[in-house]
């Protein structure tokens, strides 16, 4: 098995060396010319100069969201989104034709054919250009964005990045500046009046209504009718306690006090009468004489009875009505009171609305004064260009030319020489050969022919 691969190796290698060989110098003219052209394409290509800038961007007020509305939360800008947004404001086209204009399409380009006044497609072209030669990246783990540009001329190169880098900060400030100062002053002038207006709307309804603290005359009106209601239970009370006696003093078992002289009267006649019983008999003038005084002492006593009765629903009369009319007023008061409760709790949803519309007015007022200070502090600090965004190290003129594939490129070329020599020979030699006429097949041959013979299709 091995002397087989082997004898078949050295069949391959000696068809390759008889082609080599049989082929040589049209390999090596091909070899040469495609070898030397790369080479001298690879010679002629220009040195390449890269200046290059650092930025420090740090994350402030720029960098914060600030809803428009109330009662959202601001948000401020990762360190990533932060790095990402200067990016792309750096390679931003208006921002490269800028620079093209500040250092000169000229001096960018010097090999172009650019007229003294070049038009749109032209910038556009030379934006394109320099964008490709242009590079920005953030240098990780930090806040620092890296800036290159590539061109021939050192010099160039450098006034491009820094040219780039100055016109960076006014696109930063034009960018992230929010020019709504005068916007901002007017909604704030219009949310005043109507924080004016709602003020002396809800002032005019206190005065109006007398209405001042819901609260606090709520109370004071409850505190009011619990106390008249008290008053009131207890008079009436008082109402029923002299009825009962009035209806007490109308009845057949009340009895007024006597004087004390018609009782001691009284008792000394009825004793009177019990000593002459014991001697007389009743129909006795004498016993009838004590018992008709005895019943003129008691006529006497009825009469000052009913007297005493008069007397006595006469004055419960007067304290009845006393205490009927004191019952009426204190009525009217609770009435009353309960219909200013009423009045209130009616007026209750009228001042709320007033005071939350007042709340509302109130709350827009303070958001856009705020925001208009916020404005104006951003517009102070735009107009002295003092941003978040610092220049740690401009461009200097690069020395050395940055590494070049100059080697690669020639040995590139050198290995695609011998493979296209190779490959030529080796194509040469499967193709069939003819030859057409018999002073070929002399000169191929190197035998000379005696005789020529016409091939008939």
């Amino acid at each position: 098995m091995e002397s087989e691969n082997q004898i078949t190796y050295m069949s391959a290698l000696r068809d390759f060396l008889t082609i080599f060989f049989k082929y040589k110098k049209m390999i090596l003219v091909v070899f040469l010319v495609i070898a030397a052209t790369g080479v001298g394409i690879t010679l002629t290509i220009p040195k390449i100069y890269e200046a290059r800038a650092s930025i420090l961007v740090k994350v402030g007020q720029e960098f914060m969201y600030r809803p428009e509305t109330p009662g959202r939360a601001e948000r401020v800008m990762t360190q990533e989104q932060a790095m990402n947004n200067e990016i792309k404001i750096l390679t931003n086209v208006d921002l490269i034709k800028k620079v093209i204009e500040v250092v000169g399409i000229k001096n960018l380009f010097p090999d172009w054919e650019v007229p003294a006044t070049p038009d749109g497609k032209v910038i556009d072209i030379a934006a394109e250009t320099f964008a490709k030669n242009l590079t920005a990246y953030p240098v990780l783990k930090s806040s620092v964005i890296e800036v290159a540009y590539k061109h021939e001329n050192p010099v160039v190169a450098a006034q491009a990045v820094n040219a780039l880098i100055e016109h960076f900060k006014d696109k930063h400030i034009d960018v992230y500046s929010d020019p709504k100062s005068s916007f901002l002053e007017e909604q704030t002038g219009s949310f005043s009046e109507r924080l004016k207006k709602a003020e002396d709307k809800l002032q005019s309804f206190k005065q109006s209504h007398q209405v001042y603290s819901l609260d606090e005359q709520r109370n004071s009106l409850w505190q009011q009718r619990v106390s008249f209601d008290t008053n009131l239970r207890d008079t009436l009370t008082q109402i029923r306690q002299v009825e009962e006696r009035m209806a007490i003093v109308r009845g057949h078992n009340w009895q007024p006090e006597g004087t004390p002289e018609s009782r001691t009267r009284l008792a000394a006649l009825q004793i009177k009468e019990r000593e002459l019983l014991e001697k007389y008999t009743e129909n006795s003038r004498m016993v009838q004489s004590v018992r008709n005084e005895m019943n003129a002492v008691r006529e006497s006593d009825k009469k000052l009875m009913e007297e005493a009765r008069r007397i006595e629903l006469s004055k419960l009369q007067g304290e009845l009505a006393v205490l009927q009319a004191k019952a009426d007023g204190l009525r009217r008061q609770v009435g009353q009171i309960s219909g200013e409760l009423q009045v209130l709790d009616s007026r209750e949803k009228e001042f709320t609305n007033l005071r939350r519309e007042m709340g509302a007015q109130e709350t827009q007022y303070k958001t856009y004064l705020n925001k208009l200070e916020e404005a104006r502090i951003l517009d102070d600090l735009n107009k002295k260009k003092m941003t978040n965004v610092s220049v740690l190290q401009t461009a200097s003129v690069p020395i050395s030319p940055v590494k070049s594939k100059k080697q690669q490129y020639m040995l590139a070329s050198i290995i695609l020489a011998l493979g296209a020599a190779l490959g030529l020979a080796f194509v040469r030699e499967k193709i069939p050969q003819h030859m057409t006429t018999p002073l070929a097949a002399e000169k191929h041959l190197g035998l000379p022919v005696i005789a020529a013979i016409a091939l008939k299709k």
